[in-house]
């Protein structure tokens, strides 16, 4: 047993790869009892750098400390071909980046109280996770570093998961705070990380309020930009509407709450507890309510016009807008066509818009444009493809007239 936890010593079966593209090959496999489980392995390109060497190791001896319904549990690593592979609970249910985008495309908003109750529970993780910390009193995380919609699922029972530790930084962690590297999720990342700079948990607070604009308003987080690397500079400088004007039907008290946590400064912002109390107290004020777990999953079970995921273990249907096409032999009564169909074509519109954005950042304009045409051939109302071509139209004619 290392630093990382118990090393997993039976077979796993790979059923097939999830979601490519990214730092890490995810792989969902199958114990031999039947139980799910996601491999994660850092892909061969990126082991020599020394920012990222070390990122699943990391990860795993972060989790194996961790014990928290609403944080993404660790069953140990696996060795194969030298390579360590993190072995994570498969976690069902539906990821907020999915309901934000299938909420801004159809320009529908949730109710707040179910928001109100999505957003507490993540930082009451988030609480936990900062204040958690080893034997010898060390913290055992100082920031999560990726707190985003897609790495926070809810799950059949109402319960919130947060993801994807692999760019959480402990305390000592130097190689992980390298200066220089911006790591997370334009829209959610903090200003001290566009700059390339190193965050904390105040930084985790930030990105967590970051979601909460988008649920409680339009889908889009309050950072602006008709690419990525404008909404990674307006992060950087601070440079967005104020939140009352964001959200105009949002009580003052709750926004008031949001702006404090949005504070370019970190030292300004509160803790993720205190950001808890403030926005209970604030609910409180205002005479709103908390929804509870059970109306938060009936809720987007019927905005997203599906049943609740299935809650048995084995279980890997998800539903709309993110079907998974692997289905377990004992639901043979399921007409499963049109869900393989759309989960094909999403897998597919995830790669082409992440293969996009990089041809845009490296300024390699016509394969940019031909990568968000493909996208907008396979889902023509995609809005990050349509905005993003548009845009390189527009630049590539201008250029050509010059």
């Amino acid at each position: 047993m290392g630093d990382w936890g118990e090393e997993v010593q039976a077979s796993l079966e790979v059923i097939r790869r999830l979601r490519p593209g990214g730092l890490c090959d995810i792989e969902l496999a199958r114990t031999p009892t039947g139980a799910l489980r996601v491999l994660k392995t850092l892909k061969p390109e990126f082991r020599d750098r020394p920012d990222l060497a070390n990122m699943v190791p990391r990860e795993a001896a972060i989790l194996e400390r961790l014990d928290h319904p609403s944080i993404v549990r660790s069953h140990g690593v696996l060795r194969r071909d030298g390579e360590i592979s993190l072995v994570l609970e498969y976690v069902v249910g539906w990821s907020l980046a999915a309901v934000l985008r299938h909420l801004h495309v159809r320009a529908m908003r949730l109710p707040r109280p179910l928001v109100y109750n999505v957003i507490l529970q993540i930082l009451e993780a988030l609480s936990y996770l900062h204040s958690a910390r080893d034997a010898e009193g060390m913290r055992l995380v100082t920031c999560h570093q990726d707190v985003s919609p897609g790495n926070v699922v809810v799950q059949p029972d109402g319960t919130i998961k947060l993801l994807d530790f692999g760019l959480s930084i402990r305390q000592g962690d130097d190689d992980a705070n390298s200066p220089g590297f911006i790591r997370g999720t334009p829209g959610y990342l903090t200003p001290e990380q566009a700059r390339g700079h190193p965050c904390d948990s105040r930084g985790d607070v930030f990105s967590a309020a970051a979601v909460a604009v988008a649920l409680l308003g339009d889908g889009r987080s309050p950072f602006a930009g008709a690419s990525v690397d404008e909404v990674v500079v307006a992060t950087a400088y601070g440079r967005r509407q104020p939140i009352p004007t964001l959200l105009p039907d949002v009580p003052t008290p709750v926004t008031e709450a949001l702006e404090a946590a949005l504070h370019v400064d970190p030292a300004k912002r509160p803790g993720a507890g205190n950001l808890a109390l403030d926005i209970l107290g604030a609910i409180e004020a205002c005479g709103e309510s908390v929804a509870n777990r059970a109306d938060v999953v009936e809720h987007l079970a019927a905005v997203l016009d599906a049943p609740t995921p299935a809650t048995h273990p084995a279980s890997v249907v998800q539903p709309h807008p993110e079907p998974q096409s692997v289905v377990p032999d004992d639901l043979p009564e399921l007409d499963l066509s049109e869900v393989v169909a759309v989960s094909q074509v999403e897998d597919r519109v995830e790669v082409l818009l992440d293969r996009g954005l990089d041809a845009m950042l490296a300024r390699d304009y016509d394969k940019a444009a031909g990568i968000f045409r493909e996208v907008l051939s396979l889902v023509p109302d995609q809005p990050m493809a349509r905005t993003n071509l548009t845009r390189l139209e527009t630049l590539m004619a201008n250029h050509s007239a010059a």
